[in-house]
């Protein structure tokens, strides 16, 4: 390639506009742009827990420029808790960001055994992690 149509090349990158980014930076949420106001915590759904069900709910959020959110998506996760990531997801409240969007991963785990009732416990990790753990009830003759 000549020094001519190398400085061609570095002159249409940069005349490129700003907002014509990659395909993959217009469609990722990252993680430096997810800052939580509000959550409201969750309890286990009881079907999911009596069925043994656990595994990850992606959900997809779409907010106002006031941060309250306008629409929820499940991506991913088993069907059984998808509902209650989704009705918890509503009530959420973000940082508002260019995008108007973010992401939360729900991290449903069954551990340890507990005798009934057994109580869930809801851990958020910053900037999107929702942990739902609880036992798995210890049924005794």
């Amino acid at each position: 390639m000549t020094m001519r149509a190398c400085l061609c090349n570095l002159v249409l990158v940069l005349l490129l506009p700003l907002g014509k980014l990659p395909a993959y930076e217009r469609e990722v949420v990252f993680d430096e742009d997810i800052k939580v106001i509000r959550f409201d915590e969750l309890e286990y759904p009881l079907a999911a827990r009596l069925g043994n069900v656990q595994g990850l709910v992606i959900v997809d959020v779409r907010y106002s420029e006031k941060g309250s959110v306008v629409s929820v998506e499940a991506v991913a996760g088993p069907r059984l808790l998808i509902p209650a990531a989704l009705a918890n997801a509503r009530t959420w409240t973000f940082r508002p960001n260019p995008r108007g969007r973010a992401m939360i991963v729900y991290d449903f785990r069954i551990e340890q055994t507990c005798v009934l009732p057994c109580r869930s416990q809801f851990l958020f990790r910053p900037p999107n992690i929702a942990t739902v753990r609880t036992g798995q009830a210890l049924i005794t003759h």
